[in-house]
């Protein structure tokens, strides 16, 4: 189920195609390919372990692109940055050392992932807060966007956590089902980005407020010049 949500969400970002032309999102079509891709793997009998982790390792690269290319103040795109090789290491360190659940399932690089991305989609609403790209947040592309990973990830959060305790296989563990309906509802959310129309957007930083005023200053001066003479 949540595999036929992710192709026609593919279908449905390249009907509004004209709508998504900036590259970050061209970044979330990736990342639905790469999950699209990676649930035929684990149909056909590819190791889940090593597939899991793989696409934890793509999906995490890709959401701190999404949000490097979001952020506008420096410090939050330079934690970003350096917490991707972080993560990178962790990921590896849990490959290397085999830390599976029962159920072939990388849960702790998984967790560990989760827990990343909630607290940089937090420093998104304070970002926007402090200084807000636009008027009505909810108007954004961007802000459907985070709002996905944000429930996407804590929704999942403590079921990747508790699938290191012994327990029946997905296919027959209820609680699993959790993960199906916080795709759905990813990609639903997903959906009404991709379909939003694009706006302009407030760049309030402060280069972009001293070029304003020194072209406000130029403006008057000439404005000034042609009244004297």
């Amino acid at each position: 189920m949540s595999s036929l949500s992710t192709l026609l969400l593919i279908i449905f970002f390249l009907i509004f195609l004209k709508r998504n032309y900036d590259k970050k999102f061209w970044v979330i079509l990736l990342y639905l390919v790469a999950s699209f891709l990676t649930d035929i793997f684990i149909e056909f009998k590819f190791d889940r372990f090593y597939c899991c982790s793989f696409f934890t390792w793509v999906e995490y690269g890709i959401f701190s692109y999404f949000f490097y290319l979001t952020f506008n103040t420096p410090s939050f795109k330079r934690l970003v940055a350096w917490l991707f090789p972080f993560f990178t290491v962790v990921l590896i360190y849990c490959v290397i050392n085999d830390y599976k659940s029962t159920n072939n399932f990388d849960y702790l690089s998984s967790s560990f992932e989760s827990i990343l991305l909630i607290i940089i989609s937090i420093l998104f609403f304070y970002e926007q807060i402090t200084n807000p790209e636009v008027a009505f947040l909810y108007s954004s592309k961007t802000f459907w966007i985070i709002c996905a990973i944000l429930i996407y990830m804590s929704a999942t959060l403590f079921l990747f956590i508790s699938s290191s305790l012994p327990s029946e296989s997905m296919a027959n563990n209820p609680f699993w089902l959790i993960n199906t309906v916080a795709t759905i509802i990813k990609n639903l959310l997903f959906g009404i980005a991709f379909s939003k129309p694009i706006i302009w957007t407030i760049d309030t930083s402060s280069h972009s407020l001293n070029k304003l005023k020194l072209r406000h200053q130029h403006n008057g001066s000439i404005s000034g010049d042609f009244q004297k003479k």
